[in-house]
Formats: structure tokens, sequence, C-alpha cells
């Protein structure tokens, strides 16, 4: 369990970047403290709702439940989320092995439901999020409610010959030569996004989705300005990335993960044109949980 501490108004994250810890109109922005670490956790949609808990996507934050937040008040839920190790302002594991970051982060979400009051939980992950939300429902099932929802879920190439190739290469290297890589290029790019032109993200941002994906983020987001400002604001809370890379290069096996032992009732959803986890990996995944359902999107991307 952990103490709960009030956040400022500004913090500064261990590698002294500053960023604007005020909560939004729609997320609620709070810290608790598990020994020497500090936990970074929000919250959004129903307060007296059925609680939810978000795994994000790598590159995500917490901050991200703005944009879910409307769809859990109508659907009467209340989203959780808590920022990984190192996904500042939350702190670094003590121990930087794949497997000793994905156990922190199971511990940590577990003493925020309990700083919470909340004794069962429903999971819902995207992406990346997939190893942490499926190490949590394996590790702690007397955590975890009926319902874990997943939106398409990265595949560990350690696991499966459906992930792409490059993964699978990726994972044959040295984490200490890879992780750093990608880890810098997706914090840079996250970093940069308060200096880039609206019109330059908006396209960025659509350009990797299908025409009908790009129909209806232009019903959703009808104002461009504010879609930008949210994001910026969301991606002033970064790190952690480099280190989450040797988790997602890994295998289940090697991280702990029992698939087989995962009895709650899995709903996976998976885009028939997604490049970057194809449709078959989805596949592979149903196979692996016991109680898994796979819905095709046949116009969904990865994004």
């Amino acid at each position: 369990k952990g103490e709960f501490v009030s956040p400022p108004f500004t913090s500064f994250c261990p590698h002294g970047c500053m960023y604007d810890e005020m909560s939004s109109d729609t997320v609620t922005l709070a810290e608790l403290r598990r020994g020497s670490r500090t936990v970074a956790y929000g919250t959004a949609g129903d307060p007296l709702g059925a609680p939810v808990l978000f795994f994000y996507p790598l590159g995500g934050n917490r901050r991200m439940l703005s944009f879910l937040h409307q769809h859990a008040l109508d659907a009467s839920v209340r989203l959780i989320c808590v920022n990984r190790p190192g996904k500042c302002p939350t702190s670094d594991a003590e121990d930087s092995e794949s497997e000793h970051l994905i156990a922190t982060a199971c511990d940590d979400a577990v003493a925020v439901l309990d700083s919470l009051a909340v004794s069962q939980a429903s999971l819902l992950f995207m992406c990346a999020g997939a190893p942490f939300a499926l190490a949590f429902a394996s590790w702690v099932p007397s955590r975890c409610a009926d319902t874990i929802m997943g939106i398409a879920s990265w595949i560990l190439p350690g696991d499966s010959d459906e992930s792409k190739l490059i993964y699978r290469l990726g994972a044959a290297m040295p984490s200490w030569m890879i992780s750093p890589i990608v880890g810098k290029t997706l914090a840079s790019m996250s970093g940069s996004l308060g200096s880039l032109p609206v019109s330059w993200i908006l396209s960025g941002v659509k350009s990797s989705l299908t025409i009908a994906e790009q129909c209806l983020f232009d019903r959703q987001f009808a104002d461009p300005a504010d879609f930008v400002s949210k994001m910026q604001w969301i991606h002033q809370e970064h790190g952690g990335e480099c280190k989450e890379i040797s988790v997602l290069l890994s295998d289940s096996k090697h991280i702990g993960i029992g698939l087989s032992s995962i009895r709650s009732k899995v709903v996976l959803f998976h885009g028939q044109q997604d490049t970057t986890v194809p449709f078959p990996g989805a596949e592979w995944l149903q196979t692996q949980l016991p109680s898994a359902t796979l819905h095709s999107v046949e116009t969904g991307s990865h994004e």
C-alpha cells in the first residue's frame, strides 16, 4: 500500500524535465509513495462507476484518459491509469531487468487500487499495454474482475512467429543496444510536439489511419487545434520507453506471464489492416487464452 501525496502545480522529472501537473477538466492526476518511490496515476469517467484499469500503449501515459473520459461517463465506468516505472513522475524500478520492470508495474497498480479502495477492476489495454495487463491478470487474478478488453494487442516476438520479422530480429539483438535507440527516438518525438505546427501533427497522426478511420477522426475531433493542444498536454509526461522496449522484445516465459492461467473473459479487437501487429498475431493470442474471443475490424489499422 502507498501513502497519498497531493501533487504540486508543476513538477520536475528525475531527468530535469518540467511539466504541468495540474489536472485537466476530465482527468484527475494524483501520486502516492511506495517506500522511496513515487507512483503517479490518473482517474477519469464516472467516480461511482465500475472500475477499469487502463494499460496505455508505448509512449502513452495516464493523461491519455482525457480522450476516453466521455466514453467512460456514457458507460458508467471509472477509468484508472498508472504511469509505469520511469514514466515521469513515476520513479524508475529499482532493477531495470524486464521481468523486474513488469513486476514493479503490477505492484504499483495494486498499490493504486488499494489507495482508491478498489478491490477488483476490469482491464483495458492498447497495443504495448498488453504484456503489462496480461501479467497483472496472470499474477494477481484476485484483483481482476470478469472482463479484460484488448485493442491492437502487442504480440511478444519471442512468443509467436506471427509477429513481424523485424521485431523478431530486434529480440535477437542485445537489449543494451536496441533499447536506447528505440527509446530515445520515441522520447525525442514526444518532446518535439510542442514546437511543431498544428498541420504537421495532424498530418502525421492521420497518415497512419485508414480512409474510414480518417473520416471518424474528423467527426470526433472537429477542432484540430483542441486535439493538438490535448496531445501536447499528454506528451509532457514522458520517459521509461528505453526500458519498456526490453519487455516488448521479450517472451512470456522469460517475464513470467502464464497466458493459459488467465481465467477472466478476454475480448480482443484487432484491425485487418494493422501493419504494426498483423492480424494473425491476434489470432495466435486468442488461441493461448482459455476464454478469449477475437473481433476483426475490417477497416481498422493499428492506430
